[in-house]
């Protein structure tokens, strides 16, 4: 029964924030995402997978800084889960298709894999 608790929570609100960011409402998936508490730290990939929420949120929202910052916390948790994730690609690419692209989005783009222009 512990394990039910321990996860049951952070479950529940992680899957809140991706069901805003599944139907585009990013505000909403920003403010569920800034309460979330994850409190199993041990599980890295569920730390990455909230930052890698967060970060196609703060796309939607026009902050590319944000959006690269929570990639590459969710690298820095995950890295071997993170670098393949079709969701992170996505998101990359989606930095990369902006009128004026960072340097940390293009090494960023570079290290999952994608060929920037």
């Amino acid at each position: 029964m512990a394990r039910a608790k321990v996860f049951g929570v952070d479950a529940r609100d992680l899957h809140g924030v991706r069901a805003a960011d599944a139907v585009g409402d990013a505000v909403e998936a920003i403010r569920r995402g800034s309460r979330v508490v994850i409190s199993d730290p041990g599980r890295p990939e569920r730390v990455a997978h909230h930052h890698v929420d967060q970060a196609r949120a703060w796309v939607l929202e026009g902050d590319r800084e944000r959006a690269l910052g929570e990639l590459n916390a969710a690298r820095d948790v995950s890295p071997s889960q993170v670098r393949g994730h079709p969701s992170v690609r996505e998101t990359a690419w989606s930095l990369l298709r902006q009128p004026r692209v960072s340097a940390g989005a293009v090494e960023f783009a570079r290290w999952v894999g994608l060929k920037p222009n």
